[in-house]
């Protein structure tokens, strides 16, 4: 086992035991001495030993969820062979289904049909 390997391995099971600081830093020195390094200076102040970088990583950056697009939502109902009157898209971003048969349009709209008379003449 490399010297980096046990040093990993100690460390880690003095965080999952919770050995005191003093405990830890005299395991380091026996670890250096025992590989011939010299031993480091002895660590001031406190020492929080904390989760590996990766689960740092993990924690800091959730999980986005994303808001379906109107052609996804669209595709869902006609895959679930739901009659749909129509989609409404609300300010906020969510879309609402109305099911049922779409209402026909009018057959005459008034604005078109004045429209139509003042082209005639």
């Amino acid at each position: 086992m490399t010297f980096e390997s046990e040093l990993v391995e100690l460390v880690e099971r003095a965080r999952l035991a919770g050995t005191p600081h003093a405990e830890l830093e005299a395991a380091v020195a026996e670890l250096h001495r025992k590989h011939g390094r010299e031993v480091p200076p002895p660590i001031t102040g406190t020492l929080a030993v904390t989760e590996s970088s990766a689960d740092i990583a993990r924690a800091e950056k959730p999980k986005r969820s994303h808001k379906p697009t109107l052609a996804s939502v669209a595709k869902q109902a006609n895959k679930a062979a739901i009659a749909v009157a129509r989609y409404e898209v609300k300010p906020d971003g969510t879309i609402a289904v109305v099911t049922g048969e779409p209402e026909p349009a009018a057959s005459e709209n008034p604005w078109l049909a004045d429209l139509r008379k003042e082209t005639k003449q």
